[in-house]
């Protein structure tokens, strides 16, 4: 692993989206993003879930749950409901192979190097 860090991100909402990844891996076995991402296969596969409009429709749901407030099924929490609707998204960005997207260097040469709180 390596040593980044990412000043501009929240380790409590990453710990979210790792405890949905971790929920979906024991509810899905196999099927699971997690032991897909493992092994490199990133095709959408037959599994209907998998589709960018049933994604769409997921982080959409998750979002207007955590709008009225409802709490996550699972965890009974708001916050898992948005780091959900996150792990939706971060699963469509694999599935798509926006992983080998190339950033332009103009947006490259912005100062992100630093955080100022």
């Amino acid at each position: 692993m390596d040593n980044k860090s990412y000043p501009f991100l929240v380790a409590s909402f990453i710990e979210a989206m790792n405890d949905i990844g971790r929920y979906g891996n024991a509810k899905y076995g196999a099927d699971s993003f997690h032991q897909r991402a493992l092994s490199g296969d990133k095709s959408r596969g037959t599994l209907s879930r998998c589709t960018q409009s049933e994604l769409a429709k997921h982080v959409k749901e998750h979002f207007d749950m955590y709008r009225r407030g409802e709490l996550h099924d699972h965890f009974g929490t708001l916050k898992h409901q948005l780091a959900a609707v996150a792990f939706n998204a971060l699963m469509e960005y694999y599935f798509a192979g926006l992983e080998d997207e190339v950033t332009p260097d103009s947006v490259n040469e912005a100062d992100t190097s630093s955080h100022t709180p």
